[in-house]
């Protein structure tokens, strides 16, 4: 059986992307008869969801207009992240 450390990871990862076949097989067993598991799931969505309200503004729109040279920080930070990271 699956552990619940890959079911979290694979949880996550539905978030960003489709699984495969048998992953996705795999952790619909696994949260069957795994109510942690569940509950994870569930907490995810929840956070989901409530960054999805906090960044939408009226009308489906941004709910914060950043400046370009805070846009040009953060972009710049995440691309050193993740050449760091190895992503």
């Amino acid at each position: 059986m699956m552990s619940c450390r890959r079911a979290t990871e694979l949880t996550s990862k539905e978030l960003d992307t489709e699984l495969r076949a048998g992953e996705r097989v795999a952790l619909g067993f696994h949260r069957l008869v795994c109510g942690a598991c569940r509950r994870f799931r569930a907490q995810l969505a929840e956070i989901d969801l409530a960054v999805a309200r906090t960044l939408t503004g009226p009308a489906g729109g941004p709910a914060i207009a950043l400046p370009a040279v805070a846009r040009a920080r953060i972009d710049a930070a995440l691309g050193t992240e993740m050449r760091r990271d190895g992503g």
